[in-house]
């Protein structure tokens, strides 16, 4: 009839329903959700709900990174033009809904997010977040960032602490676990020299007695070698000191500071058991302050 106001069909209620639950979400500060969380708040039908939320994918309103999960991000103003908000800041809801609470951003993409080491170069220019997990996990690429996991099977028992950002937070290993997960993995993030690199920032955050315990917890005799050798280049033995004198105890053999490269059998760094046997940056080897380098 003329003059009446036209209904609004089902469909068309319910779609505005969906984006006041974003709306809502959004402000208290939430930005992510679960399809259960929605399913729980409307007693629309799950047809209703999945159409209300392809409609908002089209307007650029949410987000969806796992096609085959019911997971998806809000995004911000800001990011319309980008599509999605950094993954960092929707990293920890997301870990949360794939059931792996006990995550942590690691290597380099953890010595980039500590103040004292923006400047370290490392995947982050490439849209690489490094994290570590106590399971295989599969890459995940979104957009232009790509999640590469790690597995570390003792990651639920490492020194990790939650870094504040400017939407959410994220569980990120402490300056000596990313030290030690940085020898741990030395291959998967691109050799010595980003390691060497990344240390030379990242000891100035560091603790030694930290430091032994979290060597002593990974009782990794190799990596305590390695690692305390390349800190001698870029540190003091103050920060050693405490791991010398762990490993002294325990006998280590003699090995190569590079498992790729030739033994060298002339030089050998008596303090930390190693061959000499390879170059930083395109430089010969720089015999470290520290006692206990000797020529052979």
């Amino acid at each position: 009839m003329k003059g009446m106001r036209a209904q609004r069909g089902p469909a068309e209620h319910f779609r505005g329903r969906v984006a006041a639950f974003v709306d809502t979400l959004q402000w208290h500060g939430r930005n992510s959700f679960a399809g259960a969380e929605l399913a729980a708040a409307s007693p629309q039908t799950a047809v209703a709900r999945r159409a209300a939320l392809r409609r908002l994918q089209k307007q650029g309103r949410i987000f969806r990174p796992l096609p085959r999960h019911d997971f998806f991000v809000i995004v911000p103003s800001e990011y319309h033009l980008a599509g999605a908000p950094p993954c960092l800041q929707y990293l920890d809801a997301l870990m949360q809904y794939l059931g792996v609470p006990t995550y942590y951003v690691g290597l380099l993409t953890a010595v980039q997010l500590y103040p004292v080491a923006m400047e370290v170069a490392g995947p982050g220019a490439s849209g690489e977040v490094q994290v570590m997990v106590p399971k295989q996990l599969r890459s995940i690429q979104l957009g232009a960032e790509r999640i590469h996991f790690f597995t570390k099977s003792s990651a639920a028992a490492a020194a990790v602490q939650w870094l504040e950002l400017p939407r959410g937070a994220v569980r990120i290993g402490t300056p000596e676990t990313t030290a030690v997960d940085l020898m741990t993995y030395v291959d998967g993030v691109g050799g010595l020299n980003p390691v060497v690199a990344a240390l030379a920032a990242l000891h100035r955050l560091m603790e030694p007695q930290a430091l032994r315990a979290v060597l002593e917890r990974e009782a990794d005799i190799a990596v305590a070698q390695r690692l305390g050798c390349l800190l001698d280049i870029v540190a003091s033995q103050t920060l050693t000191q405490p791991l010398a004198n762990w490993l002294q105890g325990r006998h280590p053999r003699i090995r190569s500071l590079d498992v790729h490269a030739p033994d060298m059998d002339k030089d050998l760094h008596d303090r930390w058991r190693l061959r000499i046997n390879t170059r930083f940056g395109g430089s010969t080897w720089t015999e470290p302050q520290s006692a206990g380098y000797v020529r052979r």
